[in-house]
Formats: C-alpha cells, sequence, structure tokens
C-alpha cells in the first residue's frame, strides 16, 4: 500500500506538469523549489480545478488522462468486501487497518456509512487508510473514524488532499475516553489544525467539547443500511440472549451477564449467552468474569469469533434478546444490527435512539432483567427499534448531505 500510494503522488506531480504544459494551470516557482508535501498540495489544488472545470479543454485533459476514473484501493483494505462506488467518491470513510490493532468495529462502521451514503444517492466509499493516500479529484469530503491515523499522520494527509474536506470523528461520549488520554490527546491537537476539523457521532460529545474547548466540533452522527425486513425466526431452546462487541471495561459485558442470569431464573428455561471473543485490552479477564458467574446456573457461555458483517448480522437475528448496558457508547453498531433484525435489545441511556422501554440502568441487573423479561412478552418490540433506528437514519441523512454540499 505504500509503495502504491508513493506511486500515485508522482503520478499528480506528473499531471500537474502535464497540465501546466496544456495551459490549464500556473504552477508557480513553489511547485519546482518547495518540499514534497507543498508540490503535492499545489498539484492537488491545480487538478482540483481541472475537476471542476465545464471546460472542452479540462474535459478532454480528464478523459485522456483517466482523472474520471475511481479510486483504486487494494481489494483487501475495504472492510468487509466492500466493493469500488460505481461513480467516483465525493467522500471517503476511512479507518485503521486491522493490522494495526484491534479497530474492526470502526471498519465495519465505515462500510456501513458508505453504503447508506450510496444508497442516497451519494457515491461513497471506505478503506483502511494509508498516511500517503492520495484521494480523486472528485472527493469533498474525508471522514477518519477515531483513531484511522497517527496524529502527526494527519496534518501532512489533509494538506497533500487539499481538495477535500478532513473530519477525525469521536465515537463516544467522555466516560468511554477516560481509558483512552491517548485519543484526548489527538483530539485537542486536531482541534487545533486549519485543514482539519472536529467532530463527533452525539450531541452530548459535540456540544460538550465546543464550549470546553472553545471551537465549533461538528455533529456527525453514524447512519445505518437496513435490511429489507423479514419475518423473525421462531423462538427455540434453549434461549438465545446476545451479549455482542467488544470486551472493552466500559461495556459492562458483566452487567449483561447477570442479567441473563435471571431472565433464565424467572422464565424457568435454560439459555445460551453468546459473546464475542477478541484481542481487546482487558477481555480476557472480562471473559472469565463472565465465566466464573454463569458457572451452576441456567447460563451456558458461548464464545463468538469476530465475523464478516454479514454474517455476524445471520448471528445476531438468531437472538431472542440482546443486551448492550455500554456506559458511553453513543450508537452501537451491534445494538443496530439487532434492532434491524427485528432483535430488542437492553441499552444503557447513552444508546438514546433507541426506544425509551428499552433503556435499563447500567449497572443494575435486576432492573435490566425486568426490562428484558418485558420486551420478550412484547410482541411490537423488535418493530419498534427497527423504526427507531430508520428515524435516526433518516436524521443523520440530513445532517451529512448538508455538509458535503450535494
Amino acid at each position: 500500500m505504500m509503495k502504491a500510494t508513493k506511486e500515485r503522488s508522482m503520478n499528480q506531480l506528473s499531471l500537474a506538469a502535464a497540465a501546466e504544459s496544456f495551459g490549464l494551470c500556473d504552477l508557480g516557482q513553489e511547485f519546482y523549489d518547495g518540499s514534497e508535501a507543498m508540490r503535492l498540495a499545489i498539484a492537488e489544488r491545480c487538478l482540483a480545478d481541472i475537476a471542476a472545470s465545464d471546460s472542452e479543454e479540462a474535459a478532454i485533459f480528464r478523459a485522456t488522462h483517466g482523472l474520471d476514473r475511481p479510486l483504486e484501493i487494494p481489494h483487501e483494505l475495504r472492510p468487509h468486501g466492500l466493493e469500488p462506488p460505481a461513480e467516483p467518491p465525493v467522500v471517503v470513510f476511512c479507518y485503521r487497518a486491522r493490522s494495526a490493532g484491534n479497530f474492526i468495529g470502526l471498519g465495519v462502521s465505515a462500510g456501513m456509512n458508505a453504503l447508506t451514503m450510496r444508497d442516497a444517492g451519494y457515491p461513497a466509499d471506505a478503506l483502511a487508510v494509508d498516511p500517503d493516500t492520495i484521494f480523486p479529484q472528485s472527493v469533498r469530503l474525508v471522514v477518519l473514524e477515531g483513531n484511522a491515523l497517527d496524529f502527526e499522520q494527519i496534518g501532512p494527509l489533509a494538506a497533500a488532499n487539499s481538495h477535500a474536506q478532513f473530519v477525525w470523528r469521536c465515537h463516544s461520549n467522555i466516560a468511554f475516553l477516560q481509558v483512552e488520554p491517548t485519543t484526548i490527546a489527538t483530539m485537542r491537537a486536531v482541534i487545533e489544525l486549519s485543514n482539519v476539523r472536529l467532530s463527533g457521532n452525539h450531541w452530548r460529545f459535540t456540544e460538550w467539547a465546543s464550549e470546553a474547548w472553545g471551537r465549533d466540533v461538528l455533529y456527525l452522527p453514524n447512519i445505518y443500511r437496513l435490511p429489507p425486513e423479514r419475518e423473525r425466526p421462531p423462538r427455540v431452546a434453549p434461549l438465545r440472549l446476545g451479549s455482542f462487541g467488544a470486551l472493552r471495561l466500559q461495556k459492562h459485558q458483566a452487567v449483561n451477564a447477570a442479567a441473563a442470569i435471571l431472565v433464565a431464573r424467572r422464565l424457568g428455561c435454560f439459555a445460551e449467552l453468546f459473546v464475542n471473543t477478541d484481542a481487546t485490552s482487558g477481555g480476557s479477564s472480562v471473559c472469565r468474569s463472565i465465566e466464573e458467574m454463569t458457572k451452576d446456573t441456567p447460563v451456558t457461555v458461548v464464545k463468538v469469533p469476530w465475523q464478516a458483517a454479514p454474517d455476524f448480522r445471520e448471528t445476531v437475528a438468531t437472538m431472542a434478546l440482546c443486551f448492550q448496558l455500554s456506559a458511553s457508547e453513543t450508537f452501537s453498531s451491534v445494538t443496530a444490527d439487532a434492532a434491524a433484525a427485528g432483535v430488542p435489545t437492553v441499552v444503557g441511556e447513552a444508546i438514546d435512539w433507541a426506544p425509551f422501554d428499552w433503556q435499563a440502568p447500567i449497572d443494575d441487573p435486576l432492573a435490566a432483567a425486568e426490562v428484558g423479561l418485558r420486551l420478550l412478552k412484547d410482541e411490537t418490540a423488535g418493530g419498534r427499534g427497527r423504526e427507531a433506528l430508520q428515524q435516526h437514519c433518516r436524521q443523520a441523512l440530513r445532517v451529512w448531505t448538508e455538509l458535503i454540499g450535494c
């Protein structure tokens, strides 16, 4: 990927020089004497003008040099097999490569955002970003999902792609960040950059950060592509309960398990609690705690390895009920997966797009079990969750399209 993006950078410089020779732009002396980052920034401005021009000369130049072709990214760097858009993208959602750490959830979110934008008529793409990536001239917005890059790489990437607006997006509220001081430091640094905007996926975070740090922080909520509605599979024995997502301490997976035990006991049945396994820091202790908690109870823990997003959604769709008593998670893709499939979830108040009667205190398994039992008896619960997700996505999509401005 590094070699490929270096080659694209050289190609941008060559294209700009060719454009100048055809009289389509004036690069100036800095293009020839400046640093590589400066030369790339000048080349990008030149090519952006050509991309936006209606002149016949510019159209011929674009066609001759293939500037209207989509960005070519190796298939393995696309989240879960997401294919390139049919048209040159106007927005690209970027996440950190899996080899750099456990950022699978942000990759899934990036892919889902891109697909939803495509459905709405906006060419969009998603990829594991490289610090040397040169985006096509068609790109108006680049979204860095969470820690897509190290801080020192963000400014130069934006400078080399000056034709696009860059935003760095936070995916949680404040409490979730208390174990991530590096992320907070990155946000404090990003907010001082002139060519990158700080954003968050929940208004509580963006309003607080805007007031606390004295900068305008953008509100950019998650969007989600709902599959066609289908009939729920019949409930099976043992009762299938889900506690999905990374095993982070702030997600309160042990409270999920504690509530699941009470649900099984009060229903007088056996249950299986499906839990993801991953390499999240602290995750092994969470998993061991759940296993110890459920010993000699009606609940059996079923460990589910990470799956491709479509396969995971099929797994979620077989649940009777899920728990997601996360302390500070603002959207929760796994809760959206459940709602899209018509599966109700007991959630904490931070996941406030979900129906109000899905909510329970995040550290009260007694209350969570009561909510869960009520949802299991309510035949409308799953459908109401899907409707709530649809409403959230309609409102969120309006926010995104206003930002893109097309």
